[in-house]
């Protein structure tokens, strides 16, 4: 064997393991993205769940006043049952973000109708609803800071060199901040 085909060898096999080591940093840290995203779940599931007992709540709307919030709802619950399935996804992750801005939108617009608001004036129910929401987001700062840092590490490793190269054989793509546009109430915040 020549000295020349020894060394091709020898670089081959290092490329090798190096690709190995790279293609298993990225699942090491696509798996800590995928367990840091369950808590996040919990917590969006939790939130439609609430938005559902709204509408329960406010039996006086019309049907096409409450329409926009439960198609909203469908489309989130759709979402994250996707994003269960592969939670360190780019494309659903964005999936996600669109649905839960799309039903945070409606859930405004719902709370800002006159009935809504006169609703929320006198039934205990509703302002109990409210409080639960402001808790529910309260706690969700803690649970956005794991998770974005889970998703930085991922993609800083996706996006440094040589990585990148495996990533892109793999078909991975650094992933959205899921929580920046999911962060909808400020702690502290009353809302109505």
């Amino acid at each position: 064997m020549s000295t020349q085909t020894l060394l091709l060898v020898i670089l081959a096999a290092v490329l090798f393991f190096w690709a190995v080591g790279a293609h298993n940093r990225l699942v090491r840290l696509s798996n800590a993205v995928a367990a840091e995203h369950e808590p996040i779940d919990a917590h969006l599931r939790a939130r439609a769940q609430l938005f559902e007992q709204w509408l329960a709540l406010a039996d006086l709307l019309q049907p096409e006043e409450r329409a926009p919030l439960e198609q909203s709802l469908e489309a989130l619950r759709s979402a994250l049952g996707a994003l269960r399935q592969r939670p360190s996804s780019a494309r659903e992750l964005h999936r996600l973000i669109d649905a839960g801005q799309r039903c945070e939108r409606e859930r405004a617009a719902l709370c800002a109708l006159p009935q809504v608001q006169q609703l929320a004036a006198v039934d205990p129910g509703w302002r109990q609803a409210m409080s639960q929401l402001q808790e529910l987001d309260e706690r969700f700062a803690a649970l956005a800071q794991a998770h974005r840092a889970s998703v930085q590490q991922f993609n800083e490793a996706v996006c440094e060199f040589p990585a990148l190269l495996v990533a892109r054989m793999v078909g991975l793509k650094p992933l959205p901040d899921l929580l920046e546009p999911l962060e909808l109430v400020e702690p502290g915040r009353a809302q109505s």
